[in-house]
């Protein structure tokens, strides 16, 4: 029994730890969230909540799925802080110095902690003209709440509308260009790298407009709403340029593969010429007759492969090739299909019988000699009928003279079914037994 609580305790305990570690890590995501909206106030209260949790920064977390990344509660409560116009408590969350040491590895948010903090400082210290001598020796001023200035009016919506618009402009601009960095043939080149340099500055712009936009909303600052819509169009100008000259890269990598390709088909056309003229000749000593299809097609496939040597796109010569292996093809299918000379032994068979030496034919005994099965059973073919012209001479007497003609045909027949001896060679009666067999 005492086993069975213990373990239901260790298992309630380590249920309530993994309720509290979700609570913080999800308090931190979604005021990050929060941040990169600009809800202030909710990213304030979420911080705080997952500082209470977990008050400890750490440069690799792992937070969502398997992807280790920043958990620095400190620098989004500060800057939460800081644009809401709580310049001590910025700094006071900036200043934590385990989170200081944390940020200081992220180049993505260092720069933006220190332009926050000097801001903030800067406030804090206007706000006090008559700061102490200690001021001077370096100590640093106390440090009191933001006010906001008596009767200050902040601006309408409708005010501050075009220079919104002019920054969800450049959010989409820089979608753009990332966009086209990402795709081939930019994407992990040179030119991308140099490019992506420049985008994450003017992106730095972009957040400290949108920073300045909303304090000079709150604050009723038309000045700086002036310099914010000034600065606005500058990144605006410098993105457009960007984006010309990421177009100009991806057409000038664009124009640099298309001529390693034009280059390798052409060094290509050499070698088919050379196959064309090589089965060419092949087909003659095979004995293709020199005016067959075949010959003709590659003749004709080997005067466009020359001229498609000097064409000036990729296209052409790929479409010559394609038609001069087609053409090889053909003459690959021309040789297969000609005629082959007899082997000798098949040669000497036939010049007996067709010399009228039935004798010699009849006791012809090379046809281990002969590979092809086909050839195998002419010659079978032909020892046949010599034997049978012996055999009718002799008066249709000798049995086993037409036992071994018969022998001859049936293992013709099972060498080559589609045989078919020629009646203009053969006798009517030879053949009408064939047939029978």
């Amino acid at each position: 029994m005492k086993r069975a609580l213990s373990l239901l305790t260790a298992l309630l305990a380590l249920a309530y730890a993994a309720a509290a570690l979700a609570d913080y890590r999800n308090d931190y995501l979604n005021g990050r969230d929060a941040a990169k909206k600009g809800d202030w106030e909710k990213a304030r209260t979420l911080m705080q909540s997952a500082l209470r949790e977990r008050a400890d920064p750490v440069a690799r977390a792992r937070l969502y799925g398997t992807i280790p990344e920043p958990y620095v509660p400190h620098y989004y409560l500060g800057l939460a802080n800081a644009r809401l116009g709580d310049c001590r408590a910025a700094v006071d969350a900036f200043e934590n110095d385990a989170s200081k040491a944390v940020i200081a590895g992220l180049k993505e948010l260092a720069p933006v902690q220190a332009r926050e903090l000097a801001s903030c400082r800067q406030s804090l210290l206007a706000q006090q003209p008559d700061a102490p001598p200690a001021v001077a020796q370096g100590k640093p001023p106390a440090v009191q709440p933001t006010r906001t200035p008596a009767g200050t009016v902040p601006l309408s919506t409708q005010r501050i509308g075009p220079a919104q618009a002019l920054l969800d402009g450049l959010d989409r601009s820089i979608r753009g260009i990332e966009s086209k960095l990402a795709k081939a043939p930019l994407a992990g080149s040179g030119d991308a790298r140099a490019a992506s340099r420049q985008l994450a500055t003017f992106k730095q712009q972009r957040d400290q407009a949108r920073a300045n936009l909303q304090d000079a909303g709150r604050a009723g600052d038309a000045a700086l709403l002036g310099r914010v819509e000034a600065s606005a169009r500058s990144v605006e100008s410098g993105l457009a340029q960007l984006d010309a000259q990421v177009d100009a890269a991806a057409r000038g990598l664009n124009e640099a593969i298309a001529a390693r390709l034009l280059e390798a088909r052409r060094n290509s056309i050499g070698g088919v010429l050379a196959k064309l003229d090589a089965r060419s000749r092949e087909a003659g000593a095979a004995g293709v007759p020199a005016e067959a299809p075949a010959l003709r097609a590659a003749a004709d496939q080997r005067k466009a492969l020359q001229l498609a040597q000097t064409a000036s796109d990729a296209a052409s010569i790929e479409a010559a090739l394609d038609r001069a292996n087609a053409a090889l093809r053909g003459l690959d299918a021309a040789i297969a299909a000609a005629p082959k000379p007899a082997p000798e032994p098949l040669r000497a068979l036939a010049r007996a019988y067709l010399g009228a030496d039935y004798a010699g034919a009849a006791q012809w005994n090379q046809l281990e000699q002969i590979a092809d099965h086909r050839a195998k059973a002419q010659a079978l073919l032909l020892r046949a009928a010599a034997r049978w012209h012996m055999y009718m001479r002799g008066g249709a007497q000798d049995r086993s003279l037409a036992a071994s003609v018969d022998t001859d045909l049936r293992k013709a027949k099972l060498l080559d079914h589609s045989l078919k001896p020629d009646a203009r060679a053969f006798s009517p009666k030879l053949l009408e037994r064939y047939a029978a067999l």
